[in-house]
C-alpha cells in the first residue's frame, strides 16, 4: 500500500505536505485515484466528441458507422450463401 501511495503521489503531488498517518495516506490514495478517474472521463468524452465529428465527414480518415456497415455487407452475403 505504501508503495502505491508514494508512487502515485510523488508523480502528481511533489511537495512538502504529505500525510504521515496510514489513514491519511489511504485517504490521499483514494482521492488521487478519484482525480485520475475524473480526468480520464473528461478526456475520453472530448476524444469521443472529436472522433464522432470526424467520422461524420465523408473525406475523413476515421471510419464512421456507415463505412463499417458497408464493409460488413459482403461478409453477411458470404455467410448467407454458405449457410443455405
Amino acid at each position: 500500500m505504501e508503495l502505491l501511495f508514494w508512487g502515485i503521489l510523488f508523480v502528481l503531488h511533489h511537495n512538502e505536505f504529505n500525510p504521515s498517518t496510514p489513514e491519511g495516506r489511504g485517504l490521499a490514495f483514494i482521492i488521487a485515484i478519484f482525480g485520475y478517474t475524473i480526468f480520464g472521463y473528461v478526456t475520453a468524452t472530448f476524444a469521443t466528441f472529436f472522433i464522432g465529428r470526424d467520422a461524420e465527414e465523408e473525406d475523413a480518415s476515421v471510419a464512421g458507422s456507415k463505412d463499417i456497415d458497408e464493409l460488413k455487407k459482403p461478409f453477411k452475403l458470404y455467410q448467407k450463401t454458405f449457410r443455405s
